[in-house]
């Protein structure tokens, strides 16, 4: 799947919320790992957060989720935030940290799931 334009919702000088479509993983897995993620495509748009990040996990691990301070699983869609400077990052974080961000899910299924 490949998908080049994201949808940008909201922006400013500090961070930027980006509708995530399903079918992409939000970062790499490894440094050579070939696969399109949502950094890949969100770093083409803001090449500025290429060093945002959290660096107390080492520079490998922060240019792998740069401006990254939360995720949803590859087959999720929705909104994620995304820090444009340190500072920004870092309060993001610390406000996912301690829960402070409300997050919300809405599942849609077809069929009738199936009892185990």
């Amino acid at each position: 799947m490949v998908i080049k334009d994201l949808k940008i919702v909201y922006q400013d000088e500090n961070f930027f919320a980006v509708n995530k479509p399903s079918g992409i993983a939000v970062h790499k897995t490894g440094p050579n790992d070939p696969n399109l993620t949502l950094v890949d495509l969100i770093l083409e748009k803001f090449p500025e957060i290429k060093n945002v990040g959290d660096s107390s996990t080492g520079l490998a691990q922060m240019t792998l989720r740069p401006g990254i301070v939360h995720r949803l699983d590859k087959e999720t869609s929705g909104l994620m935030l995304v820090a444009r400077n340190q500072e920004s990052f870092n309060y993001l974080k610390n406000l996912f940290q301690k829960r402070l961000i409300r997050k919300t899910y809405l599942a849609l299924t077809y069929g009738k799931p199936k009892n185990k």
